[in-house]
Formats: structure tokens, C-alpha cells, sequence
């Protein structure tokens, strides 16, 4: 338990060292293990040894930074309130597990390019308090420059004074360079979420954009297509309530959404999914997926490649 607590692995051979050491027989590690409930399981999650040591402290500016912006939200409409973060992904999903014949030594699969395997793409969108996501969503696939802000103020956002938690990222720390961006007229208050601390309280991490890479795993194409798609489902009104539970989860609400909600892959991918016709008329093909925007099935070609609108 003290290695398991200090952050160290511990495997089998460990224990059977140990079990030498004091001189005990064979099957003293698998009764050890029983008795100690003990497994082994993959680990989730890699920190370096100053942020394991330093967690306490972390989890304490985490707090205080929680408290801080909720007396902010107490004078400051929920639609005002946001976060934004970058996150990558690989132009090209893949499984790294296969079927194939027992003591086969190399197992091959096909790509469509072996280069999408190790280039991504990155998406930052921004989500607000009361449950909705900015208008555009950032992408970046190659391009060197882009312009953020121009994606946070747009003419349906209901204020020109915004509250946005950003992480300790060095580009968002330059305030200056910020300010310098913004349209005339607009105020963007930032506030930075302690270092370290993203994963306990910023509402993209907690829970929000986990939904993302499980729901693009579903589906192959044009990256562009498929990013534009996602965003547009995932900005749907059903979705709303999985939003406010990442500020409820990062601690910025005192309660959860009053009902409980499905994620994109519940809503959108059903069991009986495949079992229902495309709704385009004349399409004779069966449906792969439920378009959350007018809640009727489509299939493939219908919905990705002819790209749906609703």
C-alpha cells in the first residue's frame, strides 16, 4: 500500500521478492493479493513526481480558485461565463487490437495513411455555464497563425463582457497579447486555472470533452466534414444538460442537471439504430445514426458524405 500510495507500480515479481525476503512459500503473493483485494490494472493516468508530491497543494489552489470565481458567477449571468481549451487528436482513429490466429507474431491491418497515425489535428471550443457552446468551434489541422477570439465574439453572443477560465497554457498567460486581439468594444476577463489543477477544475477536462473523442471514434472521413458535423451535434439542446454537469463536476455548481442526460454516443447510436431506414426519400439503405437536430435516422451516405443540415 505505501508504493501503491507513493505513486510507484508494483507488479507480481515485487511481491514474490518480498515474499522471499521473509521466507514464505509459493502461493504466498496470490494469497496476499486476495486478502488485500489487489489486482493488476492499467494505469490511467502518468503525473510527474512534482505534482504527485506537491497534490495537496494543488488541490488547495484548485479550491480557492473554485470559490473565487463562484462568488464572480453570483453577479455574472450564466451566458457570460466560460472555457475554453485545446486538445489534439489523431487525423486518423485506429484500434490497436486485432483478432488473428493464435502465436501470429506480426499482425498487419490497413490504414488509409499511415502518415494520419502520427499527425492530429487540434479543436478548441468554448462552453458556457448555462449549458451552450460558442458558435464556431477553433480548428487548427497544419496552418501556422489563426484567430481565436474571433470564434468567442460573435454576433449571437449575448454579451460584450465575458468571464473565461483559461489553464496555464504560456499563450493564454500573455494578457496583453489578448487585449490586443479583441474586437472594438469587447472586454474578455480571463481568469487562469492553477497549474496542475486543469484536471480537478476546468469544466473541458472534467467532463464536457470527454464525450468527443468517444463520439468521433465512430465515424471515418473527410477531417474537416467530420469536425464540423460532431460540433454541430454536440451543440444540439439535448446536450446541454452534459455541459452544465462539467461546471457542476469541476465544483462550480452546487447542484447536477435536475434530469439525467444521455451522451452523444447513447443519443446518437442507439441499439436499434441499425434495425431503421434511412429518412431521405428514395434511400432504400439502413440508418447508422439518429441526428439529435431533427431526431430522425440516416445512414451513412445520406448523413456524412452528402453532409446533413436540418
Amino acid at each position: 500500500t505505501y508504493f501503491s500510495n507513493s505513486g510507484y507500480s508494483i507488479h507480481d515479481v515485487d511481491l514474490q521478492i518480498m515474499a522471499l525476503n521473509i521466507n514464505r512459500a509459493n502461493n504466498y503473493v496470490t494469497r496476499f493479493k486476495q486478502k488485500c483485494r489487489l489486482g493488476s490494472r492499467r494505469v490511467t493516468k502518468f503525473v510527474s513526481k512534482k505534482n504527485f508530491v506537491n497534490d495537496a497543494k494543488i488541490k488547495k489552489e484548485a479550491d480557492e480558485f473554485v470559490a473565487g470565481i463562484k462568488q464572480e458567477m453570483k453577479t455574472r449571468p450564466f451566458n457570460t461565463i466560460c472555457n475554453a481549451d485545446q486538445s489534439g487528436f489523431l487525423k486518423e482513429l485506429h484500434s490497436k487490437r486485432s483478432l488473428a490466429p493464435i502465436g501470429q507474431k506480426t499482425v498487419i491491418r490497413i490504414v488509409q495513411s499511415t502518415a494520419s497515425l502520427t499527425h492530429s489535428y487540434t479543436v478548441m471550443p468554448l462552453v458556457f455555464t448555462d449549458g451552450s457552446m460558442g458558435d464556431y468551434l477553433f480548428v487548427v489541422l497544419q496552418e501556422p497563425g489563426g484567430h481565436f477570439l474571433q470564434c468567442v465574439f460573435t454576433p449571437s453572443t449575448p454579451s460584450s463582457d465575458l468571464l473565461i477560465l483559461l489553464d496555464s497554457w504560456t499563450s493564454f498567460r500573455d494578457k496583453s497579447a489578448i487585449d490586443s486581439s479583441l474586437p472594438p468594444g469587447k472586454l474578455l476577463n480571463t481568469r487562469q486555472i492553477p497549474a496542475g489543477a486543469t484536471g480537478i477544475c476546468q469544466p473541458l477536462d472534467t467532463h464536457a470533452f470527454k464525450n468527443y473523442p468517444e463520439f468521433v471514434a465512430f465515424q471515418r472521413d473527410n477531417i474537416l466534414k467530420l469536425i464540423s458535423l460532431s460540433f454541430r451535434i454536440l451543440r444540439a439542446p439535448q446536450f446541454q444538460p452534459m455541459i452544465q454537469y462539467a461546471w457542476f463536476a469541476a465544483g462550480y455548481l452546487d447542484s447536477p442537471p435536475p434530469s439525467r442526460f444521455r451522451t452523444p454516443v447513447e443519443y446518437c447510436f442507439p441499439r436499434t439504430v441499425h434495425s431503421k431506414s434511412c429518412h431521405s426519400v428514395g434511400c432504400p439503405s439502413m440508418s447508422f445514426i439518429l441526428c439529435p437536430l431533427c431526431d430522425h435516422t440516416y445512414c451513412f451516405k445520406c448523413y456524412v458524405v452528402d453532409y446533413h443540415t436540418c
